[in-house]
């Protein structure tokens, strides 16, 4: 059987997920006072992040797992490490460069204080630069907030091959630990963080990080090892009907549920549908992919806008505006975002992953892509 090299489904997951983040700091932003009950999904956006591990956690296993199932080779290694790089990090270190720039305009260009915004820290460039910025080494989010998450994607990357490698090895017994292990591993965390909640990112940021990778990676092992047995494909009747209702038991879950941990629980079951089926509807199916062409973008550029464009503006305490004004704000908002994160997806992001792929000698092997 072979398997595709791309899976439309977790193509369009990432779509949905990044707008959401994308609204869930909207909403932060333009509307802190609001904490209707019905906007309970909404504020807990930030739990699509972990959507967002078990996903690459599935997806790097899907990918790259038979090349590290018997053995883990420094070249092999090498050029899987060479080929995640590329794909992270020079949108990250585009992102990080105009933060830098923003700060130096202000600073040295306008004359502002050097502590002129608390993101603003002049030691954690160096960090950022090494991707290593989540890893508990500061006190808070720096520069690029969403980088938080590279940070530890980046941390993911170098322990998969030797994770794989053991979990692929355990067989059956593997697949149940890595599972029960990140399930049990997102409820500590969220017992014992100070926050009480699953928003954990520049000090527990790789826990929090490994515990979704490794929901996805265990996941992958149903499906690499026998298919057909352990990773069922449901009619299609019957995916149509799970969508529409997976849906309204997630959005009751994230309005209902008294912890984190418990929505955590549905990320592997999306993943599955997601692994199986892809929304076929036209316009839908056009806009879910656009969102998937363009969600890494959208994710790393949203909030350096949301930095920058209210002081270009002049804008004052958004608590002080209207609401019919801060939902006009917040529509413009989005619709600039998405206008942006496809031109920077087109002319940034992809021409420079290539140039990085080119320049470190990555193989045209499927998948290293």
């Amino acid at each position: 059987m072979i398997k595709p090299a791309f899976l439309p489904g977790f193509h369009q997951l990432r779509g949905i997920a990044s707008i959401w983040v994308v609204l869930f700091h909207v909403k932060i932003y333009l509307f802190p006072e609001v904490h209707s009950i019905w906007l309970r999904p909404l504020l807990r956006g930030y739990l699509l992040v972990d959507l967002f591990f078990v996903l690459s956690g599935f997806l790097i296993g899907y990918l790259y797992g038979k090349y590290f199932a018997e053995t883990v080779s420094f070249h092999t290694f090498s050029i899987y490490l060479k080929a995640r790089f590329a794909r992270i990090y020079p949108l990250h270190l585009f992102t990080l460069f105009l933060l830098v720039s923003w700060y130096a305009l202000n600073v040295w260009g306008l004359g502002k204080p050097r502590e002129y915004g608390r993101i603003y820290v002049e030691e954690a460039i160096i960090t950022h630069l090494l991707m290593v910025q989540a890893w508990g080494i500061h006190s808070g989010n720096t520069w690029n907030i969403p980088s938080w998450s590279i940070s530890t994607e980046w941390a993911a990357y170098l322990l998969f091959p030797f994770l794989w490698h053991i979990l692929y090895k355990c067989g059956k017994t593997g697949t149940v630990v890595g599972l029960t292990a990140g399930i049990i591993g997102y409820g500590c965390l969220e017992w014992l963080h100070p926050k009480g909640n699953l928003d954990i990112t520049f000090d527990w940021a790789v826990l929090r990080g490994m515990c979704g990778f490794g929901i996805g990676m265990a996941l992958c092992t149903f499906s690499l090892r026998s298919p057909q047995y352990y990773f069922p494909t449901p009619p299609p009747s019957l995916t149509k009907a799970i969508f529409p209702s997976f849906i309204v038991i997630t959005l009751i879950v994230m309005t209902c549920s008294p912890t984190d941990t418990l929505v955590v629980v549905l990320w592997p079951f999306w993943a599955w549908l997601a692994y199986h089926s892809s929304v076929k509807m036209g316009i839908l199916r056009k806009a879910l992919t656009f969102l998937g062409d363009i969600s890494f973008s959208l994710y790393m550029i949203h909030l350096p806008v949301l930095y920058m464009v209210p002081q270009i503006l002049g804008m004052n305490d958004p608590g002080q505006m209207g609401t019919g004004s801060r939902i006009g704000i917040s529509v413009i908002f989005v619709g600039f975002v998405l206008w942006a994160s496809h031109h920077i997806y087109h002319r940034i992001e992809r021409p420079s992953r290539n140039w990085v792929r080119t320049k470190l000698g990555i193989p045209a092997i499927s998948a290293f892509a």
